[in-house]
Formats: structure tokens, sequence, C-alpha cells
């Protein structure tokens, strides 16, 4: 069985929730607020391409909670990325198997599967954070985080979101296989964006005038 979900976040943003703010056309300034590397990025003329990584997890059991489980280690190049899509996959090749109505029943499973998830986010510095303390359905938190994170999903080189399943009831049959993607999108020329800090992205915007200096203060004082 394989069963996807695809939840688009679209152009949702904090000044204008009914037309959003677009990461990739917003003013620098705008764009700084939610991520300094982001506009520095921009404003150095620097293009994005997706970049997409995964996690998954497999049920032995019909019941059990496993993980925690992340993006493998140092995937993501050490760049700031932006989280604009996930997608939900379950593969679960025993349940009803040689039915002829395996697709169709198939279907319905992958929307009530009983499998649930939480998620945070862990940072190697500042930045770690909850998304979602308790188990909740798994297709519910994908779609909550496409629909509900301003402009995109914006994560640090340091910060890596982590996932934990559960079964809310026994499953039909075993192994049940969950993948959460991600895709994400990170600056295309890498040398002079890795391991930046979101402090000297503000200065350097600063210097080129893109934020002034009162801007720049107030911003490095929320860091």
């Amino acid at each position: 069985m394989e069963i996807e979900k695809t939840y688009t976040l679209g152009k949702i943003g904090r000044v204008d929730a009914s037309s959003g703010i677009d990461w990739r056309t917003a003013p620098l300034a705008v764009v700084a607020e939610f991520s300094p590397q982001v506009a520095l990025a921009r404003y150095l003329g620097i293009s994005f391409a997706p970049f997409i990584q995964s996690i998954s997890a497999t049920f032995q059991n019909a019941t059990d909670t496993i993980g925690p489980f992340s993006f493998p280690t140092n995937a993501r190049l050490s760049v700031v990325s932006v989280v604009d899509q996930v997608v939900l996959h379950l593969d679960a090749p025993n349940l009803n198997a040689g039915n002829a109505l395996k697709p169709f029943i198939d279907w319905f499973f992958g929307r009530q599967s009983g499998i649930q998830a939480n998620m945070q986010v862990n940072s190697s510095g500042p930045g770690s954070y909850v998304i979602a303390p308790q188990f909740i359905p798994i297709d519910n938190l994908c779609a909550m985080i496409t629909e509900g994170w301003p402009s995109g999903w914006v994560l640090n080189y340091t910060q890596q979101p982590q996932m934990t399943f559960t079964t809310g009831f026994a499953l039909p049959s075993t192994p049940v296989t969950v993948t959460c993607s991600f895709r994400m999108w990170q600056p295309t020329r890498f040398k002079p964006m890795q391991g930046m800090s979101d402090v000297t992205a503000v200065q350097r915007l600063r210097d080129a005038g893109v934020l002034t200096p009162e801007q720049a203060d107030q911003f490095i004082k929320t860091m």
C-alpha cells in the first residue's frame, strides 16, 4: 500500500493574512523579520533550489511508540532552509494483501491509520522549541504545519525537526512505514551562507543599507 498526501504552504504572512507574504518577492526588510539569512541571500542575488529530506519510521508491532527520529546528520549542508511543503506517505504492504479492493481500502486506511506523532525542533545552539507536545493524528500534524507557518517555515542550519510516532489503536497489519518528506528551499551558493548566524546576517544587511541601524539593533536584541 502506498498512500501520499501533499500539503502546500501557500502565501501566509503576518502583515496581511488575506494576501500573505511570499519570502521570494517581499521587501528584504520584511523578509528579515523572520529570517535575516534568507533576506541576505536574496540581497546577494543567490538563487534558491529545492532540497528534500524525510523523517521515516517503521512500526514492527501493532501497538508501539517509536522514536525520536530526525533528518540525517548534517544533511542540510549547514545553510538556512525554508520549508514550504510536507508530504505524508504510508506504506503497509501486508494490509489487505491479495484483496481486489486493496487500493480502495488502503486509501481509507491512509486517512484513518491511527498513527500519531509529536514534534519538536532541536538545535545545537539557541533555537529549540516544541511544535506538538502531545501525540496528534499524523495527517493533522502535517496539515497544520503546512498551513500555519508565516511565509514558510525557516530552519536555521543548527535546527532539526524531530518526531516521535505512536499508535492510537492497534494497527491491522505490520510492518507499517510512515514517511514525512519536507521540501526545503536552500541557497544554491553555499560558501557565503554556510554556518552563518542571524546576528551576522543582520549586521551585513545593516552595512548594505537594507536595514537601518535602529532596525538592526532591535533585531539583534531579540536573538
